[in-house]
């Protein structure tokens, strides 16, 4: 039977090794699962990218259409055009790229051109703020058309029990002439 010291060292002895491997296998997942979050978000940025030139690709035959349609030709059909073809082309440049590389050129572009840059994020962000704001009011208002009515009459307090709604809601139908609480002042 070995001594107490002996014994006390062989469990320290296979402490320190189950803690090593512990610790051995917490750094190997923890390198895992930061290859596997890496993947996942190179996969949904590759996947907005693609989405947005497919978007811009859209818009870019919708002037392509508004120019070929156009009954005379002039400023704005030219422009029309103009426009489809600078967003085909973005489109395009946007497909060809990864999403590392895209940032590295975004990047460079804002150190060359910070003033352009600047124009252009400013530009984009009131875009995006517009686009949003009319898919919330458009939201609302479809919400609002599937609601059923209210049935509250309007003017009905309790302070106010013996209110009725007249046809003439600009007057003071209803309501007595005086201001209740100020000496009956006269409204």
């Amino acid at each position: 039977m070995p001594s107490g010291n002996a014994a006390g060292q062989h469990v320290a002895g296979v402490t320190k090794q189950e803690l090593h491997k512990v610790g051995s296998e917490t750094k190997s997942q923890a390198k895992a699962l930061y290859r596997e979050t890496q993947t996942e978000l190179a996969d949904q940025a590759a996947s907005q990218q693609k989405r947005v030139a497919s978007v811009i690709r859209s818009l870019a035959d919708e002037f392509g259409a508004m120019a070929g349609t156009s009954e005379t030709q002039g400023v704005a059909s030219d422009l029309a055009q103009q426009a489809a073809t600078r967003a085909t082309g973005i489109a395009d440049w946007l497909d060809q790229r990864d999403p590392g590389s895209l940032l590295s050129e975004v990047k460079n572009y804002a150190r060359r051109k910070p003033g352009t840059f600047i124009a252009i994020a400013a530009v984009a962000g009131v875009l995006a703020g517009r686009l949003t704001r009319g898919v919330i009011e458009e939201h609302k208002d479809s919400a609002e058309d599937s609601t059923p009515e209210s049935t509250v009459t309007p003017g009905y307090t309790a302070t106010n029990p013996d209110f009725t709604a007249g046809s003439d809601y600009g007057s003071n139908a209803g309501f007595p002439s005086t201001t209740p609480g100020l000496g009956g002042l006269p409204r």
